[in-house]
Order: structure tokens, then C-alpha cells, then sequence
């Protein structure tokens, strides 16, 4: 009797001690699974974080590609100077005035990107006028240094007055490998005027 209860208090301990043992066993695994899982979500968490954050960059780096490539269209490229010249003597043909460049050089007095071009514009003063602003607010960095207007030309007293300008513009630059497009420089659209002269006077900026 009392061994049958001692074989019966055995069993129970062995199966008590296995379900412990099982449950620990479980419990260990479990964690195990879960701290998987958190170091897991971190990881998503992370990369989804750096595919955010590539993304941004990706995206700020086009935006300042884009700026870029726009400013860059008010600089005449340094391949293009010579494309740039011939604009400028189209435009004296659309607004009826001869645009004739004298010289072309470095300017010394800004910074290096900078060419001063020295032209005459010849044709009636409303014309010059309008040839001269349409130079200046071109889509270009343009800035008028000096112009002299005078009538030294006059077929007859009769005649209307031919007015020539001498001008000196400041037009930025920027270096480019190849030529690109041209910016179109387009006459404003301004009312023609009549200017009679009676006589020779000279007007200087």
C-alpha cells in the first residue's frame, strides 16, 4: 500500500516537474519569438525611416536641379556668346533700328562671369529708345553701364532725324560645354511715337 502511493507520488512529481519544465520551455520560446519580433519591427521601422528620408533628398536634389537649370537660362552660356550677339542685331530688325557690336570684353568691375558689350544702335529716336530698353529687360542679368544718344546722322534738314545710341551693357555669363538655345529676345510692344528734332542735341545716361 504504501508503495503503490509512493509510485503514485513519483509520477505525479515527474509529470508536475514535465509540465513546468514544458511550460518554461514555452514560455523561453515565446519570448524568444517576440523580442524576434520587436527587433524585427525596428528594423521595418528604420528602413522605412531611411527610404523616407532617401526619398526627401532624392526629391530636394531635383528641386535644385530644376532651380538650377532655370536660373541658368538668364546667363548667356559661354558657348553661346557669338548666338547671343546675332540676337541682338535680329532685334534691331524687328524694331527698325541697325545694331551694330563694337567690342566685347571681360567685365573688370563685377565678378568674373561678366562681359561688357559696346554697341551702336542706329534709327529714328523712338526706335532707339525701344531698342535700347528691349536690350536691357531682355530675359537676361543685363544691366545698362553708359549710353550716349545723338543725331549725327540727318539725310536732310527735311528728313526725319536718324539718331544713333552708343551703349555699354553688362550681361552675365555662365560656362557651358555646349551651345544651347538661345533666349528669344521679343521687341516690346510699344506705341510708335514721331520725334521731330530741330536740332542736334546729344543726350547721355
Amino acid at each position: 500500500m504504501i508503495r503503490k502511493s509512493l509510485t503514485q507520488l513519483i509520477i505525479t512529481l515527474i509529470v508536475a516537474f514535465a509540465s513546468v519544465a514544458g511550460y518554461v520551455l514555452w514560455y523561453v520560446h515565446v519570448g524568444a519569438l517576440t523580442t524576434d519580433s520587436k527587433v524585427l519591427g525596428l528594423e521595418i521601422k528604420q528602413k522605412t525611416s531611411d527610404s523616407t528620408r532617401t526619398a526627401a533628398i532624392k526629391n530636394s536634389i531635383d528641386d535644385l536641379e530644376a532651380n538650377e537649370d532655370s536660373a541658368k537660362t538668364y546667363f548667356v552660356g559661354s558657348m553661346d556668346v557669338v548666338g547671343y550677339l546675332s540676337t541682338l542685331e535680329m532685334l534691331g530688325d524687328q524694331l527698325g533700328t541697325k545694331v551694330k557690336v563694337l567690342s566685347v570684353s571681360a567685365d573688370t568691375l563685377k565678378p568674373s562671369g561678366h562681359l561688357n558689350v559696346s554697341l551702336t544702335i542706329d534709327g529714328t529716336f523712338s526706335n532707339v529708345i525701344k531698342t535700347l530698353g528691349a536690350i536691357e529687360y531682355q530675359p537676361y542679368d543685363t544691366v545698362t553701364k553708359s549710353v550716349t544718344v545723338d543725331t549725327s546722322k540727318t539725310a536732310s534738314a527735311s528728313s526725319t532725324p536718324i539718331w544713333s545710341a552708343t551703349a555699354i551693357f553688362s550681361v552675365g555669363t555662365a560656362t557651358s560645354t555646349a551651345p544651347r538655345p538661345t533666349n528669344v529676345i521679343t521687341a516690346p510692344a510699344i506705341k510708335s511715337a514721331t520725334t521731330t528734332a530741330t536740332t542736334t542735341p546729344t543726350l547721355t545716361i
